[in-house]
């Protein structure tokens, strides 16, 4: 008899693995099937570890660059940045907007600074 296991991926995707097993099913060999799932499910949904900057110094980054501020320390950075794709186009998208409202709230503190003095 073959056993589907279904992982699940997405709302509605799945990875499917396939085994083998007798025509009799005890509740050992059930259990042990379960703990196969269970250690199959914990393998995919593991965090990946991820190269790269910390998100304080990798917005920073960023920041400097929408502002046309390349520093020579900024290099080093660009160097241990991660070379693993983890962005969508999306993704990249927000990031964008995120560093112009940061960049846009410290130039009206620069201003409303200046106003003061």
């Amino acid at each position: 008899m073959k056993i589907e296991h279904r992982i699940p991926t997405t709302q509605f995707g799945y990875i499917s693995v396939y085994f083998e097993v007798d025509d009799d099913l005890t509740a050992d060999r059930l259990k042990w099937l379960m703990a196969d799932h269970a250690k199959l499910l914990e393998a995919y949904n593991a965090p990946q570890s991820l190269s790269g900057l910390e998100p304080k110094d990798f917005n920073g980054f960023i920041d400097r660059q929408l502002l046309g501020h390349n520093k020579s320390e900024d290099i080093p950075l660009y160097e241990s940045m991660g070379e693993q794709k983890v962005f969508s186009q999306k993704d990249v998208v927000q990031i964008i907007k995120r560093a112009k409202k940061r960049i846009n709230a410290a130039e009206g503190r620069d201003i409303q600074a200046k106003d003061i003095n």
